[in-house]
């Protein structure tokens, strides 16, 4: 159930949109009867720590996709949790700014000595920010597999070559179920590209058109 020791963000930033920036990050701290010099003090040093200083006083609508994202982990942060949840957060950002802010992630967690458990769907997502892997298979859901990542941060993703060999290694282990949920999720006219039997014939209709 919900906790103080606990704190998520969301795929979507989820922040209030009649708040400011700043009241936004408050807002925990608040509801746990911080005072408000402490309050304050707290907010602000968050805010450092996500550059988001200058935008204190600007209302979610103002911001960027990345910089709500980074306002939602300064909230997350504000209380000092033990662990925090990441819901697939950079899912609906460009590559660009995905790769911005798992960079931010990654130093984030570090200054914040915080543990965290990222769902995500993106391999090398995963490589670049987890310690520790772990594959879930889908219906039913249930772990398949488990990589220990011992790479020195901060990692330099998808331009290292050591995090290239290891993505590959995630990639070939959940090959399988990705072709389940391609198969179950498509229609019988699906078929494995690379299979042999080239699938049902009603997939090339059209072709050459």
């Amino acid at each position: 159930g919900p906790s103080a020791e606990r704190a998520v963000v969301f795929q979507d930033a989820a922040l209030f949109p009649w708040l400011t920036l700043e009241k936004n990050v408050a807002f925990p701290l608040e509801v746990a009867g911080v005072p408000k010099a402490e309050r304050a003090e707290r907010v602000d040093e968050l805010l450092r720590l996500v550059h988001l200083s200058r935008f204190r006083g600007s209302f979610p609508h103002e911001l960027s996709g990345g910089m709500r994202q980074r306002g939602a982990i300064a909230r997350a942060l504000a209380t000092r949790p033990r662990m925090i949840l990441f819901d697939e957060p950079f899912a609906a950002l460009d590559g660009q700014m995905r790769e911005l802010l798992q960079g931010e992630v990654e130093r984030i967690v570090r200054a914040s000595r915080t543990t965290m458990v990222f769902v995500t769907h993106a391999i090398d997502e995963a490589v670049r920010l987890g310690d520790r892997v772990i594959l879930v298979g889908a219906r039913p859901g249930r772990v398949i597999g488990e990589v220990h990542i011992d790479l020195p941060r901060p990692r330099r993703g998808a331009q290292d070559v050591q995090s290239i060999r290891i993505a590959k290694r995630i990639a070939d282990e959940i090959r399988t179920e990705v072709e389940k949920v391609a198969r179950e999720e498509a229609d019988g006219a699906w078929g494995n590209p690379g299979g042999a039997d080239g699938g049902d014939p009603r997939r090339h209709l059209g072709r050459g058109i």
